[in-house]
């Protein structure tokens, strides 16, 4: 699995660790700046060497987190893609090594499964579903019927703009407020503009100037 994951990365594929907050602005002239919280560890020679190697030699940069030698790499290549992966373990019905599956929990999230046993197949479904980063939004009717079986998903960080716009482009045009309602809402009912950030599981009920 190493082997594997070193190979991925070497084809611009991270698993299992977020961009990084990093951000460099080229100069024509003054060297290279850093700007870092005391907390980043990685040393500001060690920066500098690094931009060197990719033949930056005036930049003001910018370190908003804490980060380590290969996110800097990584962010200086441009061509790096961050994505999450989970593990699956099959046939763990059978006999098996533990300490193998053990490692592999270094690398992330480990799911042992068997399908012809049906052992773990749930829970790697939510697995995935989580890595996904998806959210749920089900949309409320004029009648006041909410169709559970069939979500709206989006990517975490979706706003009621991005629900509207799937609907229809007149519904955008003819917005008005959403009414949102939701088990991670403390509120019984916000009204809210299409800027507004959604959360798993919210209800929606759009309100138009018609």
């Amino acid at each position: 699995m190493d082997r594997i994951i070193f190979e991925l990365h070497r084809a611009g594929i991270v698993l299992n660790r977020k961009k990084r907050n990093i951000a460099i602005k080229k100069s024509n002239s003054g060297g290279i700046r850093i700007h870092k919280p005391r907390k980043v560890s990685v040393q500001d020679d060690e920066i500098k060497d690094v931009l060197k190697e990719f033949k930056i030699t005036n930049a003001e940069v910018f370190i908003r987190e804490s980060i380590t030698m290969d996110d800097l790499i990584d962010h200086l290549k441009g061509n790096t893609i961050y994505v999450p992966g989970v593990f699956v373990v099959n046939k763990i019905d059978l006999p098996h090594d533990p300490e193998n599956i053990g490692r592999l929990r270094h690398h992330g999230r480990v799911i042992e499964v068997s399908a012809s046993a049906r052992i773990g197949i749930d829970e790697l479904k939510e697995a995935i579903y989580q890595s996904l980063e998806l959210i749920r939004v089900y949309l409320r009717e004029k009648s006041g019927y909410v169709d559970t079986e069939r979500p709206l998903l989006l990517k975490k960080g979706a706003v009621v703009r991005d629900v509207v716009r799937k609907i229809s482009r007149e519904m955008l045009e003819a917005f008005r407020y959403a009414i949102l309602t939701g088990p991670q809402r403390k509120q019984n009912e916000l009204r809210v503009g299409l800027d507004y950030e959604l959360l798993d599981g919210d209800v929606m009920t759009i309100i138009s100037k018609n």
